[in-house]
């Protein structure tokens, strides 16, 4: 019998039926032939009961954990995530609780309790899939139901704006290399979220059906227009010729056949499919129909021939085990050879069809034939490098490694490309680049980067394409990059430079293709030769090959070139550099030298100015030439106003050193020579000028300008170094020139004409080589490196040693100590040069001499035969011939970037006229000397070397191309004004560097100083739309608005006005100076609404500034970290209640005209949206455990025995301090869950004030402040005063008209007020000041200015909050009798102290007239106690409890004893009632009163105007410090 009670139960969930049940599993089955029916009477029948599926059923995969859908939901993908839940939900059962059909039960119903836990997953799973982002703007709900709905009517609204970007990208989308499966599925997904915007149904009609018929054609017309018409071109007119067209699903099908076909019809190609562009294999066999009596040469047998031997090109697959390794007899011919191993290879193979050639064979003497310009030594490095190569690893592993020996030569390939990131370096992005694939497919590269080859080549502008499976190098880049030609024969390939022939690079053929080979070997062995004539000819500046002949036929080098092993030929190839530097037009007539004696004729000239400073600051440089010996002094200057000073300066010269005058100077009609004839004339000298117009009669040092440059280019472009070097080039040019033989001098120099002795030239180096400084500064560090790693720029005047540039610290200094590598140009292998500067340096050249086409002439005796050969060259002597050059320390101060640049300058001794010969470097260098601009900066003490502090190298080389277009161009000053001063500025003697510094402070701070200092925040939205990153905040800002839904569009009602708005941009940083991001916000012009219509009730979390104080002094004591956070749209969170409307804000683009914005959350200005953020900030801090202080509003606390946080709230910005670094941290992660917060890390500012810390506690400032505040005062110029009022100002009774703009002087005193936050000494001032609001007069305008002059005297002055101090409270307070001369009343001042520290201060008139010191003191002490009671208060909201009674000092004994004495008499009788509360605190010990002299009593500086002696010492005892004062 089966009971049937159990026969078809199933257990729940699982859907196997229960144990003791075999029938029913028969009958479910239905498979086989059923038994035989027994009689009824003896069977009963059996019912099947399948048991249903509850929604209430859970599973084991059931979690609230899991994540059912994907994508998440991110708001605008609202229709594809709703759809995917909707799915996930019903295979669940579980759809009910969402859409509501599955009510909650009654309260006394058994599924109560299981309607709730699959409610709550439910909520869960939903919650899971919404994005982190989106998930914390959107509000809680506990039943999944309401849930669905709040997001379903936040984002399932449709507009025209995402249909419109939906068909523009239907319109733009094309195969464009894709796969036809992949390019199918993306017009799939924009028709699937179309028809899910347009909600398109057919009704079955024939009008229905024919408009699905047209849609359906218009999908295959979309379909076939966006494929590559190269590769389904037949195919797609095969369809189209179709009639009936074919559905989309068939056109789909006969492409995918087609692309199948093509694939396969790929692969049976045999071809070598393993590069980026077609290559054809060796179509010749292994065997071969040879000739049987062909002898190898290779194993000795006949039947074949060397190149068809298997033991030199490898054994084929088919051969197996048989023997291998069996040596024939040897020949005559191997015998010679016997000791040489040859490699074997296995057989590789490119294609499955016939094999190719394998380079495994060692390279012999033979195979250097077809080569030309190879040198012996390089031929020889080479093949010793392969053939080691093959002995060490045997066999060639060519593909798939990280390695230079896997890049192909390729000539097909248009650029380089590889398909690896690890060989890139300097990566970055680029405009996305279409590449074509050998199998006709086309992908897409949008990263280039470059590779280095080896130490003689890099490769630039390489492109990084995913879908490459080799490296590839173009032969037509690499020749247009590095000027190179190639040469290949069947085995090798060389890469050799196209003017010296040297070597740079090879390739050896493999499997038909030629791989790169790296040159490291050959680069090691090939070192330069020092000895050898390129080498002089680049230590002398790059002059002609008869100069460097002169110099070893002289024999101060002719023992150099006997065994250099240099070929005339090598000597004579055209120097790369030389062209680039100094090739020019035809040359002009020569023209005789009349001058007997040097100094007869001195010709002088300007050059400049340059678009880019020299290191030193200038622009120009005077150009000095000496007639007869062709001698040249070269002066950088910084203007045209310093020429006058530099040629008197040689004048003297040249009578001291040489003991001669000058006779006749000739030179232009240049203001800074026409200026000098009185000087001239007193001095009996001749001043020749050139007529006007007529450049020519100039012409010698015109041309001397060009020598000069051509020089100084040359050097440049030989060591690419950056264009701030261009004045150390153009000083080592003219020195190097002073050096060189000249053929008008008769192949001698100007220094042997000058000194009559030849010039000595061991010294000499190449100008931007690598070189080695020894450093003396080791601090006693015994393992601490022993060198600097520096560039070689020049020869110093006046010092036995070198001038270098120090890559690591950019620092310019003179050492003897060093040691040069001068193969190595560090600036050349680190950096590719823009050749736009390149041409801008050579445009500056022609566009110099372009007066050369008219020199025709023969009076101003120019031998251009010398100049135009770089013969024309003149040298210095031993003694010194020009002043010398300040080789102190030029310091640049870069702390602020927006404050000009200081350089100071120390004057060096002039060196002694007499310099040995026999000495290194002798200090003859002084032929050339710079002038550098003189400035009042202290003078700095220099030290061993001369130290000149500048840009970094790589700082330097970073420039960035110079914009041209409308609006772009350079304002340039007029030439009119160019001798006159018209910039004051920079030339007062009190530049504001002089009054700030940051050197006290650790490198960390000094950057984040930095940062803030040189952020520049735009001021309107015309100004921040033009910057990208603004773009982006102002886009992040509306779809936050949007996302929040903050307003709706709607008509104005009548009777409604809509309120204005505005952007203000700011910038957050990091505590490290990192900007953190760009802050667009958008402000709504609140202050015309009106109470009781616009809003009701108002409240602004706005935290006392003494209580800033006091949270930080409590941090500092405690040793506790304080943190900041930011609130992402913080008034975003609150509810707006009341009805108003906002004209839509710049950048806001309305779908409809003449519509406003109904705002439905608050926004910040509005009066009350404060209130609407505070609540529900209110609301999480006290559900964390915090508690509000009743003292100040804004300060939240908590304190459990184990966690002591304290949270000081300032509209969305949050300072958090706590005991732990865990505690902060755990607190932070709970706030970021209830809102969108922003992490700034350590305090470092906050609400204007930098805050920096030490062991000695917390420094508050506002420096940044202030100097902006300076600097829109135009003050930045003045002079500073000492102290901020004067003593008798008398402003209240001052007399006069009132200023034209009194805006002005309300904006300036009320940026003054907020600066009493740090510095309590402005109390005073800023109270007079702030009294002449209404009616300001030009006296109190002028006060005003006094204030900030004093404020730029110290604007990095503040207050220190101690740390490990006792938290006490001491109190002053003083009272000025009748202050106020007009309304008769007192001024109270009180000053508090917790500890050390200063607390609280304040300046405030009395209310009513007191009829005598003692009452107006009274007050004071009253007014003071009702501060001191509300900070004892404020302090047990911090923990600190007070019992002690706080010390209060008044300087009046009469106000003493009122306070101690309770019986009311006639002196007392008038005063209020509630100032007797003094005696009160007194009787029970909140207070203590203590006497103290007016000298001593710091809340003196409070009530009245001191002097400067005065001033100063109340500032010590105040505690205001300036730790920004320069040193």
């Amino acid at each position: 019998m089966v009971d049937t009670s159990t026969a078809g139960s199933v257990s729940s969930g699982s859907g196997t039926p229960a144990s003791g049940t075999p029938s029913g599993l028969g009958l479910l089955s239905g498979s086989g032939t059923p038994p035989p029916v027994p009689p009824v009477a003896d069977v009963p029948k059996v019912v099947i009961q399948r048991r249903t599926i509850s929604p209430y059923d859970l599973t084991s995969s059931d979690n609230p954990g899991s994540l059912i859908s994907q994508p998440l939901l991110r708001g605008s993908n609202y229709d594809e995530w709703a759809t995917n839940i909707r799915l996930a939900l019903s295979a669940r059962k579980k759809f009910g609780f969402v859409d509501g059909s599955i009510p909650k039960p009654t309260e006394d119903s058994g599924d109560l309790e299981d309607w709730w836990t699959n409610n709550a997953l439910v909520v869960s799973w939903l919650k899971l899939t919404i994005d982190p982002v989106l998930r914390s703007t959107i509000s809680h709900h506990d039943v999944a139901h309401d849930l669905w709905e709040h997001i379903k009517q936040r984002f399932s609204l449709k507009n025209g704006q995402k249909i419109q970007r939906l068909k523009a990208e239907l319109a733009v989308c094309r195969q464009r290399g894709l796969a036809l499966e992949a390019y199918y599925g993306k017009l799939m997904k924009i028709w699937t979220t179309l028809d899910d915007y347009r909600h398109t149904t057919n009704c079955g009609c024939p009008q229905g059906h024919d408009l699905e018929k047209e849609r359906a054609d218009e999908k295959l017309h979309q379909f076939l227009l966006g494929i590559d018409e190269l590769v389904f071109g037949a195919a797609k007119s095969s369809l189209l010729s179709r009639e009936p067209l074919p559905t989309l699903e068939e056109a789909y099908n006969v492409l995918a056949q087609d692309e199948e076909s093509r694939s396969i019809a790929a692969m049976s190609d045999n071809r070598n499919d393993g590069v980026s562009f077609a290559v054809q294999s060796n179509p010749k066999a292994y065997g071969g129909q040879n000739d049987k009596n062909a002898l190898c040469t290779s194993c000795g047998k006949n039947g074949h021939l060397a190149e068809n031997c298997f033991r030199s090109i490898g054994y084929p697959p088919w051969w197996g085990d048989r023997p291998r390794n069996k040596e024939p007899p040897p020949t005559r011919d191997q015998s010679r050879n016997k000791g040489v191993s040859v490699a074997q290879a296995n057989s590789v193979m490119a294609s499955s069809g016939a094999p190719t050639h394998v380079a495994n064979s060692m390279v012999t003497h033979a195979d250097r034939v077809g080569f030309s310009g190879l040198k012996e030594d390089e031929w020889h490095t080479l093949m010793q490098m392969l053939n080691e190569r093959k002995t060490e690893k045997g066999t060639l592993s060519l593909l798939g490694m990280l390695t230079t020996n896997s890049w192909i030569i390729d000539t097909g390939a248009s650029n380089h490309m590889t398909g690896s990131v690890d060989f890139l370096f300097d990566v970055r992005d680029m405009a996305p680049m279409s590449i074509k694939l050998p199998d006709g497919r086309f992908t897409i590269s949008n990263r280039i980067g470059s590779v280095r080859m080896g130490s003689r080549l890099n490769l630039q502008n390489v492109f990084l394409v995913a879908d490459l499976h080799c490296h590839l190098i173009s032969v037509s880049q690499l020749t247009r990059e590095v000027s190179c030609v190639f040469q290949l024969t069947e085995k090798l390939c060389l890469i050799q430079d196209r003017i010296t022939r040297t070597l740079i690079g090879a390739g050896e053929q493999a499997f038909g293709l030629y791989f790169f080979r790296g040159m490291e070997a050959l680069a090691a062995v090939s070192h330069t030769d020092t000895s050898s004539r390129e080498v002089w000819h680049c230590r002398m500046g790059h002059p002609s090959l008869k100069a460097v002949e002169s110099l070893s036929s002289s024999g101060v080098i002719r023992s150099s070139f006997k065994n250099s092993g240099v070929s005339t030929v090598s000597a004579n190839k055209t120097c790369e550099v030389c062209m680039r530097a100094k090739q020019t037009r035809d040359v002009f007539p020569i023209s005789s030298n009349k001058t007997t004696a040097c100094f007869e004729l001195v010709h002088c000239d300007l050059w400049g100015p340059y678009r880019s400073p020299a290191l030193c600051g200038s622009r120009y440089f005077l150009t000095i030439v000496d007639d007869f010996s062709r001698a040249t002094w070269i002066y950088l200057i910084e203007s045209k106003q310093e020429a006058p000073t530099s040629l008197k300066k040689f004048v003297a010269l040249v009578e001291r050193q040489f003991e001669t005058k000058i006779k006749t100077i000739r030179s232009d009609n240049g203001s800074e020579f026409i200026c000098l004839r009185d000087f001239f004339s007193t001095n009996g000298i001749i001043h020749e000028t050139s007529c006007v117009g007529t450049p020519q009669q100039n012409g010698r040092v015109e041309r001397k300008h060009r020598h000069i440059l051509n020089v100084a280019c040359a050097l440049r472009f030989q060591a690419n170094l950056p264009i701030p070097f261009w004045g150390q080039c153009a000083l080592a040019a003219g020195y190097l020139i002073n050096w060189t033989p000249s053929s008008v001098l008769l192949g001698k120099t100007p220094f042997e004409i000058l000194y009559k002795r030849p010039p000595p030239l061991d010294h000499l180096r190449i100008l931007g080589c690598l070189c080695f400084v020894h450093d003396q500064k080791t601090n006693g560090n015994k393992f601490a490196s022993r060198s600097k790693k520096s560039i070689f720029i020049g020869y110093p005047f006046g010092r036995k040693g070198w001038r270098v540039y120090d890559l690591e610290s950019g620092k310019v200094s003179v050492s003897r100590d060093v040691v040069f590598c001068e193969d190595i140009f560090p600036f050349a292998s680190t950096s590719s040069e823009s050749s736009s500067t390149e041409s801008a340096l050579a445009n500056d050249v022609i566009d110099i001499f372009n007066i050369d086409d008219n020199l025709s002439f023969g009076s101003t005796n120019i031998s251009t035969a010398a100049d135009t050969a770089g013969l024309d060259n003149t040298t210095s002597g031993p003694s010194p011939i020009t002043e010398p050059i300040s080789d102190s320390a030029v310091v640049i101060d870069n702390t602020l970037s927006s404050i000009p640049t200081a350089i100071s300058i120390s004057p060096a001794p002039a060196p002694s006229p007499e310099i040995p010969a026999a000495s290194p470097v002798p200090e003859s260098l002084s032929i050339l000397s710079e002038s550098l601009p003189d400035t009042p900066s202290p003078m700095v003490s220099a030290e061993a070397s001369e130290s000149i502090s500048v840009t970094s190298a790589a700082d330097i080389n970073a420039t960035e191309p110079e914009l041209l277009g409308r609006g772009h161009r350079k304002r340039l000053p007029s030439t009119r004004l160019a001798d006159f001063v018209t910039n004051t500025v920079h030339s007062t003697p009190f530049p504001i560097e002089h009054f700030v510094s940051c050197t006290g402070f650790s490198e960390t701070h000094k950057a984040y100083l930095f940062a803030i200092t040189s952020a520049k925040e735009p001021k309107s939205y015309a100004q921040a739309i033009k910057d990208e990153n603004w773009r982006f905040a102002v886009t992040d800002e509306i779809d936050a608005l949007d996302i929040n839904d903050t307003f709706t569009i709607e008509e104005l009602p009548e009777g409604k006005q809509a309120l204005g708005s505005m952007w203000v941009f700011r910038i957050k940083h990091q505590s490290d100076g990192t900007v953190e991001r760009y802050k667009a916000r958008l402000v709504v012009l609140g202050n015309h609404q009106v109470e009781g219509l616009d809003y009701k009730e108002t409240f602004a979390p706005v935290a006392k500034m003494t209580t800033v104080r006091c949270f930080l002094e409590v941090s500092a004591a405690y040793d506790w970290e304080v943190h900041q956070m930011d609130v992402h749209n913080a008034f975003l969170h609150g509810d707006l209640n009341e009805e108003v409307y906002m004209r839509p804000p710049p950048g806001f683009h309305m779908p409809v005209k003449n519509k406003v914005l109904r705002l439905r959350k608050s926004m910040y200005g509005l009066k009350q949206a404060p209130r609407c953020w505070f609540a529900k900030l209110q609301k999480s801090l006290l559900e964390y455990g915090f508690k509000q202080s009743r003292s100040d509003y804004s300060l939240f606390t908590l304190n459990d025995g184990k966690r002591r946080l304290h949270v000081l709230v300032y509209v969305d910005d949050l300072i958090i301090s706590g005991n732990t670094l865990d505690h902060i941290t755990g607190f932070k992660e709970y706030l970021s869950t209830c809102f969108h917060m922003k992490d700034l890390g350590i305090l470092k500012y906050f609400l204007g004030i930098e805050v920096s810390r030490s062991s000695k506690g917390i420094y508050l400032s506002q420096r940044k402040y202030i100097l902006d505040l300076v600097s829109e005062a135009g003050l930045l110029g003045a002079k500073p005063c000492s102290f901020p009022m004067d003593q008798n100002h008398g402003l209240a009774l001052a007399v006069g008209e009132e200023i034209d703009d009194p805006t002005r002087y309300r904006r300036l005193v009320g940026r003054l007020i907020y600066l009493h936050v740090t510095r309590p000494e402005l109390a005073y001032s800023v109270h007079i000041l702030s009294q002449f609001m209404q009616s300001p007069k030009q006296a109190h305008w002028d006060a005003a200015l006094r204030v900030v002059r004093y404020l730029k005297g110290c604007p990095g002055q503040g207050i220190l909050l101690k740390s490990g101090m006792s938290l006490t409270l001491t109190a002053w307070c003083d009272a000025d009798y009748s202050g106020c001369p007009i309304t008769r009343r007192s001024l109270t001042g009180w000053f508090v102290q917790l500890g050390d520290s200063p607390l609280s201060w304040k300046t405030i008139k009395q209310d009513v007239v007191s009829r005598s010191s003692a009452e107006s003191e009274y007050r004071a002490m009253s007014d003071t106690v009702q501060e001191i009671i509300w900070l004892k208060a404020l302090l047990l909201s911090f923990g600190v409890s007070h019992d002690q009674p706080v010390q209060l000092h008044c300087d009046n004994m009469a106000a003493i004893h009122l306070s101690a004495n309770p019986v009311f008499h006639e002196r007392t009788k008038h005063v209020e009632v509630d100032c007797h509360f003094v005696r009160d605190k007194v009787i029970d010990g909140t207070i203590v009163t203590n006497h103290v002299s007016t000298k001593l009593q710091l809340a003196d500086i409070m009530t009245k105007a001191l002097g400067r002696k005065e001033f100063d010492s109340f500032l010590v005892k105040l505690g205001v410090m300036d730790l920004h004062a320069p040193t």
